[in-house]
C-alpha cells in the first residue's frame, strides 16, 4: 500500500481547533440562552470558513434558537490562525456582554 492509497486524518491542531469549536458553540447556546436580558440580536461566532461543517451545524441551530429567543440569530464566520481568530472574537463579545 502506498501512501496516497492510506487515508489521511486532519493534523492534530486541526482536530484540536475543530474540538474546541464545537465545544464553543455548544457554551455559547447553552449559557448564551439564559440570559435575561438578551440583546435584540444574537450571534454565533463560527471560526471555520462558509460552507464547511461546523457552518452547516452552526446555519441549522441558528433558526431554531431564534425561535426559542424571539429575536434574530446571525451566523458569523471568522477564520484564521487554526480558528483563533474566532474564537478571540467569541471572547471579546463574551467580555462586552458580560461589561453591560
Amino acid at each position: 500500500m502506498t501512501r496516497r492509497d492510506k487515508p489521511q486524518e486532519p493534523p492534530a491542531s486541526r482536530r484540536t481547533a475543530r474540538r474546541r469549536t464545537v465545544l464553543l458553540l455548544a457554551a455559547g447556546l447553552l449559557f448564551g440562552t439564559g440570559c435575561a436580558a438578551a440583546p435584540q440580536v444574537s450571534t454565533i461566532v463560527v471560526p471555520a470558513p462558509p460552507g464547511g461543517p461546523i457552518d452547516r451545524v452552526a446555519r441549522l441551530i441558528a433558526p431554531e434558537l431564534a425561535a426559542a429567543l424571539g429575536h434574530p440569530v446571525l451566523v458569523d464566520n471568522r477564520l484564521g490562525a487554526a480558528g483563533k481568530i474566532g474564537v478571540q472574537a467569541a471572547l471579546r463579545a463574551a467580555r462586552a456582554t458580560a461589561a453591560r
